[in-house]
């Protein structure tokens, strides 16, 4: 995050498949950074997991990143 500090609940990751991460109450700090995780953990400032028992990424799959009024902030195309 190279912008401003942003609460990303209710933002959302998806893939070309249709799986669907939503963000819950997290805030993205200033030159911060976090990853999601397909498998299960417990989320903390930096990481934050899905809770899924298989991978969603595959090759060529596209990440794609909206905020919570559904505007692309961003996407990723996995290269494997």
């Amino acid at each position: 995050n190279v912008g401003s500090r942003v609460n990303m609940k209710g933002w959302t990751l998806a893939d070309l498949n249709g799986n669907l991460y939503v963000f819950p109450d997290f805030v993205l700090e200033v030159n911060a950074g976090v990853r999601i995780h397909s498998d299960t953990g417990f989320d903390t400032g930096a990481d934050l997991y899905w809770g899924r028992t298989s991978s969603v990424w595959d090759a060529n799959d596209t990440a794609t990143l909206k905020d919570r009024s559904g505007v692309v902030v961003d996407s990723y195309t996995v290269r494997k």
